[in-house]
């Protein structure tokens, strides 16, 4: 079997044996997949899958140690071929630079784009996604920098962390909603209403969930999404309490949202971190002091 081949067998395995489900998942006919399975038997005069009735039921001993050397194969192969991806961006020059899609909105809009039109040579690639999936791909050397956020729990010996920006959690309310009337809230004043934040990819959810849990029994969080425009919709349409930084405000439709201060808040601190290196390119600390700088500026 090559790749692509081990690759169908392990679906037809995780749709539980069901043919027509593993085809409709890898986008092939049922019968292109069952004739695969057929052939590698016939030619390898081996059995892989029990049957009845016709239907793949189970692996037979034989396709079971098969699936073993298959997730084995195909996981690494998704390494070098990441590997492969990293060590030419490498040699091209280029940053990987990761970073959540609403940080990058919120705080780098006025930073980067200026930025790479005034530096059209290096060569830099933004990744987006939840912090927590950004510390992954920082860890596994697949990033050159990362903004994350506090606490990183990143070991010190192997990162550098620089905070960039601090914050704080707050509430945002629709018009109208009975926690408008408050100047500033206690995180129990929550309890009645239903809470939204950050996808739980998302440090922030980490952080909104404990401290609710300090204050609220049993505190659940019931709205989650990775989208700032859909957090925000929701908010106004809706009574349920977003949290999100207090900077965020910039982009809340002021006609339909209020945000309300906690007397306890919870901070929000933004760190940008990449590893600890005996050697840095001339490129890869060139941006790295230029967004300390930009953050580092004095608020005229």
């Amino acid at each position: 079997m090559d790749i692509t081949q081990l690759s169908y067998f392990i679906k037809i395995v995780e749709s539980g044996f069901n043919l027509s489900l593993a085809a409709r998942k890898i986008h092939i006919t049922q019968s292109a997949l069952s004739q695969m399975i057929t052939n590698f038997e016939a030619e390898e005069e081996l059995l892989l899958f029990e049957r009845r009735n016709g239907r793949f039921e189970q692996l037979t001993p034989s396709g079971k140690l098969l699936y073993e050397y298959a997730l084995e194969i195909v996981s690494k192969h998704e390494e070098m071929k990441t590997m492969i991806r990293r060590e030419s961006l490498k040699q091209k020059g280029t940053i990987r630079i990761g970073m959540p899609s609403a940080i990058l909105r919120m705080y780098f809009l006025s930073f980067l784009p200026q930025f790479i039109m005034e530096h059209p040579e290096l060569q830099i690639e933004i990744v987006e996604g939840g912090a927590k999936e950004l510390k992954k791909k920082l860890l596994a050397n697949d990033l050159d920098l990362a903004v994350l956020v506090d606490p990183a729990r990143l070991d010190h010996k192997l990162f550098e962390e620089q905070i960039i920006q601090i914050d704080e959690y707050v509430a945002y309310v629709k018009k109208g909603h009975p926690l408008e009337a408050k100047k500033q809230l206690d995180w129990k004043d929550l309890k009645p209403f239903s809470i939204g934040t950050f996808h739980e990819t998302y440090t922030t959810y980490d952080l909104v969930k404990d401290r609710l849990s300090e204050h609220i029994k049993n505190a659940k969080i019931q709205f989650t999404g990775q989208s700032l425009e859909y957090l925000l919709d929701l908010t106004g349409h809706s009574d349920t309490v977003i949290i999100l930084q207090h900077a965020m405000c910039r982009f809340a439709d002021k006609e339909m949202i209020s945000k309300r201060a906690f007397k306890d808040p919870l901070q929000f601190v933004l760190l940008l971190c990449r590893p600890v290196k005996s050697f840095y390119s001339h490129e890869e600390n060139f941006l790295y002091n230029s967004i300390l700088e930009f953050f580092y500026q004095p608020v005229e």
